[in-house]
């Protein structure tokens, strides 16, 4: 009887252990950076000018002069259940200030961030007449003071896990050019999510270990009062 109560002992503690195992991924907290698929310019003074191939991007917003920057990025690597913590959206600044030349031209510009939910357009083929539409209203608007210094945006509402995303940039004074994925400076979007996959496996497994080891105490009594 020893014998056969510490064989099922055994058994639940290997059963405890193969839930330990399975139990440390779940609510995995996931730092993942994501770089452009695309990205580029377009302004109303060359509305047919395609600027995809240059190392910089750019916004303005003078009366003579618009300019709205598109960036697109791949998140099919995040999980389509995962819980969006937090999304980060990082551009460093190549100059600020009316022309590229005019690096000393220190005036500061607010830049919003809004989302487009179109995804099929291409870096190579974009300019003024064919930009997508985007939502006018921002996700984010932060100031950009400085040339030359990584600037940032939360825009933790407008990722969708598992999808493309389109970010438009548009300033509300000024002109501000960005590094684009060209240069050796690439746009970053850093996203915190959690996953939450392994959650089902590990209810399912605690349920019928559960049941397990219930039938398994069960069996014993019964066996028990028999021999008595």
């Amino acid at each position: 009887m020893k014998k056969y109560i510490s064989i099922n002992l055994t058994f639940i503690l290997i059963i405890f252990q193969f839930l330990l195992v399975f139990y440390i991924p779940v609510n995995a907290q996931v730092n993942k950076s994501f770089y452009p698929v695309a990205d580029s310019y377009v302004r109303d003074h060359y509305q047919e000018n395609n600027y995809g191939n240059l190392d910089y991007l750019m916004v303005a917003n003078y009366t003579d002069k618009i300019a709205f920057t598109f960036i697109m990025f791949d998140l099919s690597d995040i999980p389509n259940d995962a819980y969006i913590d937090l999304g980060t959206f990082k551009l460093k600044s190549k100059y600020i200030g009316r022309g590229l030349t005019k690096y000393d031209l220190l005036v500061p510009n607010s830049i919003g961030v809004c989302k487009s939910e179109d995804i099929s357009w291409i870096e190579t083929d974009i300019n003024w007449n064919n930009k997508p539409e985007f939502s006018q209203e921002p996700i984010t608007v932060d100031g950009v003071f400085r040339p030359d210094s990584w600037e940032t945006w939360e825009i933790t509402e407008a990722i969708i896990p598992g999808e493309k995303l389109t970010l438009v940039l548009k300033a509300y004074h000024e002109e501000t050019g960005f590094y684009s994925r060209e240069s050796d400076y690439c746009p970053e979007l850093e996203i915190t999510y959690i996953e939450r996959g392994p959650i089902i496996i590990v209810q399912i497994i605690v349920a019928v270990s559960a049941i397990s080891v219930i039938i398994l105490v069960g069996f014993i009594f019964l066996r028990r009062r028999r021999r008595k």
